[in-house]
């Protein structure tokens, strides 16, 4: 029982810190991309979330990503499982890619 219940919570975790994380390094890279000086404290907070968000990234990919798309991972990162089933998938797997290509993208255009 409490396996189950660190497991849910890691999963709890892992979805927070890579949505977060995903949000700030989207803004940070905007900033960048528009020649706007960055202040040291935006930059760490992005350093932060970028140092948080790729462990946050593979454990998402692992916990929730082997649930959306039932199969073990063979990417290290969710936004390269998601690109392969976008161009090499069909079916559930594929409606699928195509739902998080769409949601990763209103983030930051072009990702997918």
């Amino acid at each position: 029982m409490i396996t189950v219940a660190w497991f849910l919570v890691t999963v709890a975790l892992a979805s927070f810190a890579v949505e977060t994380a995903f949000m700030q390094l989207a803004s940070a890279k905007r900033v960048l991309a528009a020649g706007v000086p960055m202040p040291l404290d935006i930059r760490l907070v992005s350093y932060f979330w970028l140092v948080v968000g790729y462990p946050a990234d593979v454990a998402f990919n692992l916990t929730r990503g082997t649930w959306i798309f039932r199969e073990l991972p063979r990417e290290l990162l969710f936004t390269s499982r998601v690109k392969r089933h976008y161009r090499n998938s069909s079916g559930r797997r594929l409606d699928q890619a195509i739902l998080w290509a769409r949601i990763l993208n209103a983030i930051m255009p072009e990702h997918v």
